[in-house]
């Protein structure tokens, strides 16, 4: 946070900055199978371990993964630190936690990222669910034809008097 005098005022602004940082390329994603989506990517860390484990937010990649449920992550050192990561999953693709202990077995305590955890090289690997859309149809009388997506609802028109949904499995 930071304070500016204005005059008589002063302006306060707040910096938000996300701890740590998931980077897909998409190179490293594959959709290629029929249920499942795979990602490998790296996670960078900055600021403050807090106690019980730093958040992992996957909606910052959201824009890459077309997926609505992870169902695996792994997390692991490439640069030979003796440390290591373990992902808990979460009840949402934005609250997973992502618990750092020393080669030893101890968690890290709250505070600043050590310099081991910082200059770490970490990928990470995510399997998830893919969305699928499955058609429906069924007979409404005169209204437009509409798809349903991840519980909205979009008009497409009066095109005929049928209507799609889709479901995630």
């Amino acid at each position: 946070m930071t304070c500016r005098p204005e005059g008589r005022r002063y302006t306060f602004s707040i910096e938000v900055t996300m701890p740590i940082t998931i980077t897909l390329l998409p190179s490293n994603e594959d959709g290629s199978g029929s249920n499942l989506f795979y990602a490998i990517g790296t996670l960078t860390f900055s600021g403050s371990y807090p106690t019980g484990g730093d958040t992992l937010d996957f909606t910052t990649v959201a824009d890459k993964l077309p997926i609505d449920q992870i169902i695996q992550v792994f997390a692991d050192s490439q640069n030979g630190n003796s440390g290591y990561y373990v992902p808990v999953q979460g009840t949402a693709i934005n609250n997973w936690k992502l618990k750092a202990f020393s080669g030893g077995g101890t968690e890290l305590s709250a505070g600043a990222y050590p310099a081991s955890v910082t200059t770490d090289i970490v990928q990470v690997t995510i399997t998830a669910r893919k969305l699928q859309w499955v058609a429906s149809r069924s007979l409404v009388g005169s209204s437009a034809t509409r798809t349903r997506f991840l519980g909205k609802t979009a008009s497409l028109g009066q095109v005929g008097h049928y209507r799609q949904e889709s479901r995630l499995f």
